[in-house]
């Protein structure tokens, strides 16, 4: 993927029953494959990820971001929404909607990856 975003920091939730499949060190090790995926979706990006246990049955994540041209993005997935949700952080139209779709697309693609990687690392 095009190089697209600058920084990347990402708070998510993760569901309890994950423990199960990741191990006592679950936190660190799906913020671990989470940021690597990160990497991979966005070469050169700057990823941050914070991981806690969540409270519903699905995991969900929030994210902000700046684009390479320093364009404030926001993220998000809930438990009440299927997909990955990218818009404009600052003011509305001042990101082409094609770059909030590729974010959208890209962190979809390293959540699913993510759990692959962590799962091998547990």
């Amino acid at each position: 993927m095009t190089t697209i975003l600058a920084s990347l920091r990402i708070h998510y939730e993760l569901t309890s029953d994950a423990r199960d499949h990741l191990g006592a060190d679950a936190l660190s090790v799906w913020s671990r494959a989470l940021e690597a995926e990160c990497e991979v979706s966005f070469p050169g990006v700057e990823v941050t990820v914070a991981t806690r246990w969540g409270d519903s049955d699905a995991s969900r994540f929030s994210a902000t971001g700046l684009t390479l041209d320093g364009r404030c993005i926001a993220a998000d997935k809930s438990h009440l929404r299927r997909g990955v949700e990218a818009y404009d952080g600052a003011s509305v139209g001042d990101v082409p909607v094609a770059t909030l779709r590729a974010i959208a697309d890209g962190l979809a693609l390293a959540e699913c990856a993510a759990w692959d990687r962590a799962c091998d690392a547990a």
